[in-house]
């Protein structure tokens, strides 16, 4: 049946395509050229790493940036213990500026007051030093500075400013917290020591020093350092 004249029959029509968007071959090219800088970075770093001059390399740039970001916090602990000494042994009777000196120490090892310990704090070791015993070296050394050497920093403040009453039982406490933190300071020396000695290499003990005595006649019951 012929449809009347004027009117489109539906059964002749010829359908229309869908309509698609053509591909955009920038972005597919965009993609490959992003796989390839990351492959590429991906086998860079494998090669370097896979080597021991390549990590040893690493491990002395991470021990240098963390022994600059400490200096602050271990050079406070050791201007702190000179000054407790020196009004120990009655070489200084200046009690109010050995107790500033220590107060300042103690805010120099808190990551909320010291940026560049709050950098140490929040920065990685590098990737080839992964599951290494610097590693472990590096999380320890965020310890050491707070909340140990912090506490006892304060603990030479108040011992500096506390009543005489309590004197012996504040240099008992602080003569432990002191000697705790000089076994802990080697022991992290130890652990970076031993991945240097695995990778053929060898690393100098941190300045200012991490490991230090507690001044002596803080407890003439613990005897010689």
């Amino acid at each position: 049946m012929n449809a009347p004249p004027g009117v489109v029959d539906p059964d002749t029509l010829v359908p229309r395509r869908a309509w698609t968007r053509p591909p955009q071959r920038w972005s597919v090219l965009v993609g490959v050229l992003i796989a390839v800088i990351v492959l590429g970075s991906v086998v860079t770093d494998l090669l370097h790493h896979a080597n021991a001059p390549g990590r040893l390399s690493d491990l002395h740039r991470y021990y240098t940036a963390e022994e600059t970001d400490l200096a602050s916090c271990s050079g406070g602990l050791h201007d702190s213990l000179v000054a407790l000494e020196a009004i120990l042994n009655h070489s200084s009777r200046d009690r109010a500026t050995a107790e500033s000196v220590a107060a300042a120490g103690a805010q120099a090892c808190s990551p909320a007051l010291n940026e560049t310990l709050y950098g140490m704090e929040t920065t990685a070791p590098p990737r080839s030093l992964a599951g290494t015993a610097a590693a472990k070296a590096g999380s320890d050394l965020n310890a050491w500075a707070y909340p140990d050497a912090s506490t006892a920093q304060a603990d030479i403040g108040r011992l500096l400013r506390g009543p005489s009453a309590r004197a012996g039982t504040l240099e008992r406490q602080l003569d432990r917290e002191l000697v705790s933190l000089k076994s802990f300071g080697e022991r992290i020396q130890r652990l970076f020591a031993t991945t240097a000695a695995r990778l053929h290499g060898r690393l100098r003990p941190f300045r200012p020093s991490i490991v230090l005595a507690p001044p002596a006649g803080l407890d003439p019951r613990r005897g010689p350092a």
